[in-house]
């Protein structure tokens, strides 16, 4: 889980970045996600949680009980919840390299639709171009199972392309 939010930090979040960083990151992440079709809402949970577990680990401490039970009540276990997180740093990384802009450009407007309608609306018409190879079709995967990862369950749940428009 550190690794998988230590990779959102680091394309989401710019080098200037003062005062709250989870705050921005999860907002950040769940704008973009949002703006490919995922339910913001959930996004948001689901970086919080990862960045709560990300954080215990880096400072020294553990997954308590309690937070393990809140993983397994609302995301179904720490497991899928990492996948899950993996999967958002995946299309993130796919989302850059389509739209061939500056990080800096891509920061700013996720942070821009955070304040204003306008901003949302700028955002969404900026990702357009890549929501064919990254965004969100029909209801979401069904969470991955606990199981060991073994050839048979490294499968992505990025979609194929979509047909032409």
């Amino acid at each position: 889980m550190a690794s998988a939010v230590m990779g959102l930090e680091a394309l989401y979040l710019l080098d200037d970045n003062s005062g709250e960083l989870s705050y921005r990151l999860r907002t950040s992440v769940a704008n973009a996600m949002g703006a490919l079709g995922a339910d913001s809402e959930v996004v948001l949970r689901q970086v919080r949680m990862g960045y709560d577990i990300r954080s215990s680990y880096v400072h020294g401490g553990h997954l308590s009980k309690e937070s393990e039970e809140e993983a397994d009540k609302k995301f179904g276990g720490v497991r899928p919840l990492l996948h899950t997180v993996q999967d958002y740093l995946r299309r993130y990384i796919v989302l850059h390299l389509v739209l061939c802009e500056p990080k800096d450009s891509i920061v700013s407007a996720l942070q821009g639709a955070v304040v204003s309608s306008e901003g949302r609306a700028a955002l969404e018409e900026k990702i357009r171009p890549a929501r064919r190879f990254v965004g969100f079709t029909g209801p979401p995967p069904p969470a991955v199972s606990a199981r060991p990862l073994g050839k048979a369950n490294r499968t992505s749940t990025m979609p194929g392309p979509l047909p032409p428009e």
